[in-house]
């Protein structure tokens, strides 16, 4: 039984890194269970075909993000709060270095695949960090939850990929994380009352 999942897990790893690479029409099945390193018909066995092995995929990455996002209530300054969180949401993606590939695969292709999800799979912890910053008027009333959230969410993710792009920032994590950070306060400024 654990021989059976854990070529299952193989092949869910291996197949992220294929697809992240070349998305679901440019990733090839020989290329991915040689990188795995199991025969191809236990793609079949496990996933019923390339587009099953791509689903689940998909799924496995974004369960993986969702499970690393911040939970608990936070005590203190509710505003300064909400930004950690994000910072913690966004170090959760930086971690999966193949969702963000994936992700923009899927936007490109006009999220054919991706499940959908929904603010309500959004942690509580961050929705009622931002009701408190509204409330003790650390955000503006007339801003909505969904907005700083995408908002943010966005910028970081933009400065976190863009960030290489200069040559300053590459392979230099702090520069990196600093840049982010900075972006991330960018946004939240403008939430501010």
């Amino acid at each position: 039984m654990s021989e059976i999942r854990d070529t299952k897990r193989i092949l869910l790893d291996a197949a992220a890194a294929e697809f992240a690479l070349s998305g679901l029409d440019g990733a090839r099945m020989q290329a991915i269970v040689k990188r795995a390193g199991v025969n191809e018909r236990m793609i079949y066995h496990h996933f019923g075909s390339k587009q099953g092995l791509y689903e689940a995929v998909l799924v496995d990455q974004q369960t993986s993000v969702m499970a690393h996002m911040p939970a608990g209530d936070v005590t203190g300054d509710p505003r300064e709060a909400f930004g950690v969180a994000m910072t913690q949401v966004m170090r959760g993606l930086i971690e999966r270095p193949y969702f963000l590939s994936l992700m923009l695969h899927e936007a490109l292709g006009g999220w054919r695949n991706m499940p959908a999800v929904t603010l309500s799979e959004v942690p509580k912890s961050l929705t009622g960090l931002f009701k408190r910053a509204q409330k003790e008027g650390a955000f503006r009333s007339d801003v909505r939850f969904e907005s700083v959230y995408l908002a943010a969410l966005g910028a970081m993710t933009a400065g976190y990929l863009l960030s290489g792009r200069f040559e300053i920032m590459r392979d230099n994590e702090k520069r990196r994380d600093r840049l982010v950070e900075e972006v991330l306060e960018l946004v939240l400024r403008g939430a501010a009352p």
